[in-house]
């Protein structure tokens, strides 16, 4: 097992992502990630998709006050990009989950 930060630079088959969400520092501010999505499926002509019983609240995304969620995004981006096969993620934490699990 390694940290994201420790396995920067490696490769695996296998990548299995555990609690990464419920751990997060960003908390809440993943829910920006809504407005962003919904921008582009609705230029795209896309559908978007419901997340179940997850109360939407939608925020303006806000460099300065979400500088947090641009860190975790890097750091998201670099336990995705170690997996050469599978990416098995894990959340305990249904309401911390459910906004990125729904994109």
């Amino acid at each position: 097992m390694l940290t994201v930060a420790e396995s920067k630079g490696l490769e695996f088959e296998d990548v299995f992502l555990y609690d990464f969400f419920s751990d997060s520092p960003a908390s809440d501010a993943w829910r920006v990630m809504y407005n962003k999505v919904e921008e582009g499926s609705k230029a795209a002509g896309c559908v978007t998709y419901s997340t179940g019983n997850v109360p939407r609240r939608p925020l303006d995304f806000d460099p300065s006050a979400h500088s947090i969620l641009l860190t975790e995004l890097k750091h998201l981006y670099t336990a995705l990009t170690r997996a050469k096969c599978r990416i098995i993620i894990f959340d305990e934490d249904h309401e911390k989950r459910a906004h990125v699990f729904a994109l």
